[in-house]
């Protein structure tokens, strides 16, 4: 079985197949250190969901992704080992990103649920903090949150996006694909020590534009998968300009950053980093 699963890493690596993760996998252990944490975004067949996690077990959801994702995402999350949730942020009511939020709520053990103020009419049944423009947060120990932006429109591809520090590390975590916006941040935030981007609203191109791009100046940018995805390839073609790390999940499966000191490194399910994880 095993000599199949490892045939099927390199024939994903040459890009025959598309990336996932065996089902017979148990558990993957990402062997965190003392201080480090992990972010792993996850490759759903639609919508965003990312996983923090901890060296003290802690384990933090972004997003939950499309209904038609519930099978990956329970899945993912068993192979993770989450069977509690410290804090579930959503960053947009959209269904690629509260698809499997009511299940979730249901289902497994949350302590916080954290949703923007554009949901406020959202009724869970659980108690809620409502974040909007300007709210900071320490969810785990180091791991600080702002709210650089918060809206929704329909008409828009608008949502909350956050910039999030760990130890000298910063990831702007953008879900919002929109030029206003961004100007926005540029007048009212320095963003030039962003060291990733999560790219919003899947790539579309009314949003990650060359000026922010050069004002975010990030080495490293991960995008999610979606279905349909207006402007994809211009807004592809800019972040190929940049000359920084971009990664997809439906090209690179789950990927997963660890920060530590100030430091990050990047790794994907390829055949050594997986040798590495086992």
């Amino acid at each position: 079985m095993w000599n199949i699963f490892l045939l099927g890493l390199l024939l994903i690596n040459f890009g025959i197949l598309q990336p996932e993760y065996p089902t017979d996998v148990e558990k993957i252990d990402l062997q965190l250190d003392e201080e480090e944490i992990a972010f792993t975004f996850l490759d759903l067949p639609n919508g965003e969901c990312t996983i923090i996690q901890t060296s003290e077990g802690e384990n933090i959801l972004i997003n939950t992704g499309s209904p038609e994702s519930e099978d990956e995402l329970l899945h993912y999350l068993k192979i993770y080992g989450i069977d509690e949730i410290s804090d579930l942020i959503i960053t947009s009511p959209d269904s690629e990103y509260t698809g499997n939020l009511k299940y979730l709520v249901e289902n497994i053990a949350i302590d916080n649920l954290i949703l923007p103020n554009s949901m406020s009419d959202a009724k869970l049944g659980k108690e809620t903090d409502w974040w909007g423009k300007g709210t900071k947060s320490e969810p785990v120990k180091d791991l600080k949150v702002l709210v650089l932006n918060e809206d929704y429109s329909k008409k828009k591809h608008l949502g909350m996006d956050l910039l999030l520090e760990y130890n000298d590390t910063y990831l702007l975590y953008m879900t919002s694909a929109d030029k206003e916006v961004e100007n926005r941040l540029i007048r009212q935030h320095d963003l030039s020590f962003v060291n990733i981007i999560k790219v919003g609203d899947f790539g579309n191109d009314t949003g990650t534009s060359k000026k922010f791009l050069n004002a975010c100046d990030p080495q490293t940018a991960i995008l999610f998968h979606k279905e349909t995805t207006y402007g994809k390839s211009m807004v592809l073609e800019r972040l190929k300009e940049t000359w920084l790390d971009l990664y997809q999940t439906s090209q690179k499966g789950n990927i997963t950053i660890k920060m530590k000191n100030g430091y990050y490194h990047v790794f994907t399910l390829t055949l050594d980093t997986f040798q590495q994880m086992s």
